[in-house]
């Protein structure tokens, strides 16, 4: 469903992403290594693990219940046309 759709649907409906956010792995493998550690570090988390594949396997845990990332909240919808 294009962005602007959802958006329009979750305002239509009166739903509000940031408050129905919820982590979920599909989220964090689009990530970079760099981006996931940023978003530990946002949820003030600590990892040893420095490897992506081990940090999304953390943080898929210990990030249960976290509120909505920042990089989250920021996104707006664009045209590319």
């Amino acid at each position: 469903m294009p962005a602007p759709l959802v958006d329009w649907l979750a305002e239509h409906l009166g739903i509000d992403i940031v408050r129905q956010w919820s982590l979920d792995r599909s989220y964090l493998e689009l990530l970079t290594t760099a981006q996931l550690q940023e978003l530990a570090a946002e949820w003030k988390l600590r990892s040893t693990d420095t490897k992506r594949g081990g940090l999304i396997e953390w943080l898929a845990e210990a990030g249960r219940g976290k509120p909505c990332p920042k990089a989250v909240r920021g996104i707006k919808a664009v045209s590319l046309v």
